[in-house]
């Protein structure tokens, strides 16, 4: 325990050293530790920081600024990070969706990635129970349990409107720093795009039997999709319109699947790419998870001609299952794109 604590004044220590900053009050929420932080050159109010330590050796940091952007922070001793360096990562709240940021190294042990204005992400955070980090650059996977986030994020808030204040008792707020559009999600557009698109790919490849799901019998976890079929005694499919402003590169976007499919599953999990067909414009790859109830998911992922990516998923009890319908899947999209 001690070694947590002077890791975390280590931390704090670097995240404000640099910034010309003096502490104004420091506070404890549940597991957290709050700081404001004014500028010693000016005296103006600069940050409220929170913090906490996490035995896997990891530490995680909140920040609200004075004009009340909020980033992420994160931190290990045993990094050794350029200074300013840029870092990749999905990450994601419980079930939520997959989202993607960047951040920056402003010490060799800290990473510092400034969060989306979304009403949407902030509530996730405070309601959620797990944070999954998955790092686009390595192989490096994370999982923070947010105890206590609810009652931190709105003190970490008060904190920033209030910094000479003393904490108020923990209330929920319905807000983030500032206003801002909920996350993009399938439309009327994009779900008809995706059934003709569908439609085209699983007759040619020879897929019979498949009836879409209207969207209020699609199952909470493929809800974000813009289409969902079922095939009686084969498994479920989907399609997910992934329009230029919507994701982000194929890279990342297979990571994504991978961090996601790891985190839902509660027994061994396996991942891997699928053997590459001829077209360079797609991808196949494929995940496991093995319980009592396994299954697998085969993904094939191939460029939208009006720009961003199609990704369509073939769920079923085994690998050899999944992995030979998407490769008859990878060719007929690949020949549906190019036929257009």
């Amino acid at each position: 325990m001690v070694r947590l604590v002077v890791s975390s004044l280590a931390l704090l220590t670097a995240l404000t050293s640099c910034a010309n900053a003096a502490r104004i009050r420091e506070f404890n929420v549940g597991n957290w530790s709050v700081t404001a932080y004014s500028n010693d050159k000016t005296g103006k109010f600069q940050s409220c920081v929170s913090l906490a330590p996490y035995r896997s050796g990891y530490n995680v940091l909140f920040s609200i600024s004075n004009d009340f952007r909020w980033s992420l922070g994160l931190s290990r001793n045993n990094w050794h990070l350029p200074l300013m360096s840029n870092h990749r990562f999905a990450y994601k709240i419980d079930d939520g969706p997959v989202r993607f940021g960047i951040g920056e190294a402003i010490s060799d042990k800290l990473v510092l990635a400034e969060l989306p204005d979304d009403v949407g992400l902030f509530n996730e955070i405070r309601r959620g129970y797990v944070l999954y980090i998955k790092s686009l650059d390595s192989d490096e996977f994370m999982k923070f349990n947010l105890t206590n986030t609810s009652s931190m994020l709105a003190e970490l808030l008060n904190c920033a409107k209030n910094p000479l204040g003393a904490p108020t008792a923990a209330r929920p707020t319905p807000h983030p720093p500032t206003a801002s559009r909920a996350p993009v999600g399938p439309s009327a557009e994009t779900r008809l795009e995706a059934v003709t698109f569908a439609t085209n790919v699983l007759s040619l490849a020879g897929i019979t039997g498949f009836v879409f799901l209207q969207p209020d019998a699609i199952p909470p976890e493929l809800k974000a999709h813009d289409a969902v079929w079922a095939i009686k005694g084969e498994g479920i499919g989907s399609v997910r319109v992934m329009a230029a402003d919507r994701e982000t590169t194929p890279e990342a976007i297979k990571a994504g699947l991978f961090a996601a499919d790891s985190s839902r599953c509660k027994g061994r999990f396996a991942s891997g790419i699928a053997p590459a067909e001829s077209n360079a414009s797609a991808f196949n790859l494929f995940t496991v998870c093995e319980t009592d109830e396994g299954y697998a998911t085969n993904y094939v992922v191939l460029k939208r001609p009006a720009g961003g990516h199609y990704v369509l998923s073939t769920v079923g009890k085994t690998a050899d299952q999944v992995n030979s319908s998407g490769a008859a899947i990878q060719r007929a999209a690949v020949q549906t794109v190019s036929s257009r």
